[in-house]
């Protein structure tokens, strides 16, 4: 089974989160894919993201959720690297059509089990702050084990406590 948790941190400013989960040498030159969602220039995605934060007056507090999706241990074993590329860009598009979030991703092969990190602009495309409550979670789960199954991938255990 995939295992997803939203992290809640202020360990990196955004420009350091991203700036993390797309450095090569950190992870052992094992970045298998890096891509973006909603955002226009890919290049810059970091100076994208402050500037809509800017246009909606919201440049404090916490700047960036992010999620992080783990593949099993056998499905990392079993499958080419390359292969997680599409189910990867796919939950990022389903974040940004679903939550009107802007979104960073990097999917990395350093650890055991190949994983993704998906950097999500804390203001969504209406300006509302985003808040990811046990509900959203849930819901969310749903929609990415909707994903995972489409790709013939083991689905992220959903438990009863996830509902607010």
């Amino acid at each position: 089974m995939a295992i997803l948790k939203a992290v809640n941190s202020n360990r990196y400013t955004l420009e350091g989160v991203i700036r993390y989960i797309t450095d090569v040498a950190a992870h052992n030159g094992k970045i298998v894919f890096y891509g973006t969602s909603g955002i226009l220039d890919q290049y810059d995605p970091i100076r994208e993201m402050m500037l809509f934060k800017w246009a909606y007056g919201k440049m404090g507090g916490l700047q960036y959720r992010q999620i992080i999706l783990s593949f099993t241990k056998t499905e990392t074993q079993n499958l080419p690297s390359e292969f997680f590329v599409r189910p990867v860009s796919a939950i990022a598009t389903m974040l940004t059509e679903n939550l009107g979030l802007q979104v960073v991703f990097a999917i990395h092969g350093n650890t055991e089990n190949i994983h993704a990190h998906y950097i999500l602009n804390s203001v969504s495309n209406d300006g509302s702050k985003l808040q990811i409550n046990k509900r959203l979670l849930f819901l969310l789960k749903q929609e990415i084990n909707n994903i995972l199954r489409d790709y013939g991938l083991g689905i992220i255990l959903m438990h009863d406590y996830d509902v607010a």
